[in-house]
């Protein structure tokens, strides 16, 4: 009769314990998946802002003027030319070195 009895308590311990390890298993995919949502949530927050931003005017205006060069009407352009001589468009001569000739050049001369 003990040795029934031994065999069925071990027999709910070993139960026991697969339940367990089951339910920390389950548990842990549970906390991995509320992370997750917690993190896509927070995406479609910033997605909805980004989203509100493109759709206000002062955004298309700017989009306007970067992209495609449009002004309002009275406003005067003004194109800023790089390089060391204004009319001929090249960039400054010092912007030809490789960036580490630079530095040298900036600290040592």
């Amino acid at each position: 009769m003990t040795l029934i009895l031994i065999v069925v308590f071990v027999f709910c311990l070993i139960s026991l314990i697969g339940q367990t390890a089951k339910y920390l298993s389950i548990k842990k995919d549970i906390n991995s998946l509320e992370a997750q949502i917690k993190f896509l949530e927070d995406k479609n927050q910033n997605l909805i802002a980004s989203l509100e931003n493109v759709k206000s005017n002062f955004y298309k205006e700017k989009e306007a003027r970067l992209k495609f060069g449009l002004k309002q009407p009275g406003e005067n352009v003004v194109v800023i030319a790089l390089g060391d001589n204004p009319e001929d468009g090249n960039p400054p001569s010092h912007l030809d070195a490789f960036n580490p000739i630079q530095w040298w050049q900036y600290f040592f001369k």
